[in-house]
């Protein structure tokens, strides 16, 4: 790829992400109305729609609470983790 084909697409993929993030908020200003009429019920039925906010609890292990109260274990069964990033940074 030429550097100016690639200079298009980072331009496309900023105007994207702007659409993104604007698309983004959008979303999350809808989803607030729906929930602000949902207040003290779990679930809403609409025409075809069946709408649900219901609460969920997961658990997840408190890494750095593990390490601190079991560090050998911790040490014997961690395992390094690569991943690669991409960014674009206008200079």
């Amino acid at each position: 790829m030429s550097e100016r084909q690639i200079i298009n697409r980072v331009k496309k993929l900023r105007e994207l992400e702007s659409q993104k993030e604007s698309l983004e908020q959008q979303i999350s200003k809808v989803k607030a109305e729906i929930q602000e009429n949902m207040q003290g019920t779990e679930e809403l039925r609409a025409g075809n729609y069946l709408v649900r906010w219901t609460s969920t609890t997961s658990y997840r292990l408190d890494t750095a609470a593990f390490k601190k109260a079991y560090t050998e274990l911790y040490e014997r069964f961690k395992k390094p983790a690569t991943a690669r990033r991409f960014s674009v940074t206008e200079v």
